[in-house]
């Protein structure tokens, strides 16, 4: 398969999560709701609470197939990560986020996948070089700086402890407003 160019379609966004179970969704958006309400941060509500494993990339609309086949074919012999969640943490005082304890099989299921991905994409999908940290993101900071350190602050003595099954991956792709998931894949 190769993908076609030289098209007049807008390119669209795709990346590629571990989204989380709906209870836990529910859970992780009430806290991003606190931090916009009580903090006025910049609250990622366009996505739902996921870990990335590949970030967003560019494909136009008619290769969009070859996305949906990459995810398909896609094969993970390791079995069901157990994702565990445990307390919260900041990126360079920029990005709040919940911890993800790190796990080799999650590290293992994040390199064989983009390496599929771009074996059948090509260079849509740009290998990551950044060492892979496992995070959902809560907020961002804002204009309002001094608000997002004093939710910094607020945060770094919380807890927050929960675990889920990373039993199917997600891809997502954005309609122009948000991110939907427009198609899963089992992992076995």
């Amino acid at each position: 398969m190769e993908i076609q160019s030289k098209s007049d379609e807008k390119p669209i966004r795709y990346f590629v999560a571990l989204v989380c179970p709906s209870p836990l969704q529910d859970r992780i958006n009430r806290l991003k709701s606190r931090v916009k309400e009580e903090y006025h941060c910049r609250v990622p509500m366009n996505s739902p609470p996921h870990l990335t494993l590949i970030p967003p990339f560019w494909i136009e609309p008619r290769n969009e197939p070859l996305v949906f086949h990459a995810l398909d074919v896609f094969q993970y012999p390791s079995g069901i990560p157990q994702i565990r969640l445990q307390n919260f943490s900041h990126f360079d005082g920029r990005v709040l986020y919940i911890r993800v304890v790190e796990d080799p099989s999650l590290l293992e299921l994040k390199t064989k996948l983009e390496s599929h991905f771009i074996s059948i994409l090509g260079g849509a999908v740009v290998p990551d070089v950044r060492v892979y940290h496992p995070h959902i993101t809560l907020a961002q900071a804002g204009r309002r700086r001094s608000a997002f350190h004093r939710a910094l602050e607020y945060f770094a003595t919380g807890e927050f402890e929960d675990q889920f099954h990373a039993d199917k991956i997600s891809l997502l792709r954005h309609d122009g407003v948000a991110w939907q998931v427009i198609a899963e894949k089992k992992i076995e």
